[in-house]
C-alpha cells in the first residue's frame, strides 16, 4: 500500500513538472511572438513617419 502512494506521488510529481516547462516554453514562444510583431509595427510607423 505504502508503495503504491508513493507511486502516485512520484507520477504527480512528475505530471506536474512536465506540465510547468510546457507552460514555460508557450509562455516563452507567444512573448518572442509579441516581440518579432510590435518590432515590426515599430520599424513599419517609423519608416511611414520618413516618406
Amino acid at each position: 500500500m505504502r508503495l503504491y502512494k508513493r507511486l502516485i506521488n512520484w507520477l504527480k510529481r512528475k505530471i506536474l513538472i512536465i506540465i510547468t516547462a510546457f507552460m514555460l516554453g508557450i509562455s516563452n514562444s507567444m512573448e518572442d511572438e509579441d516581440k518579432s510583431v510590435f518590432g515590426n509595427q515599430h520599424n513599419i510607423e517609423q519608416q511611414d513617419t520618413r516618406n
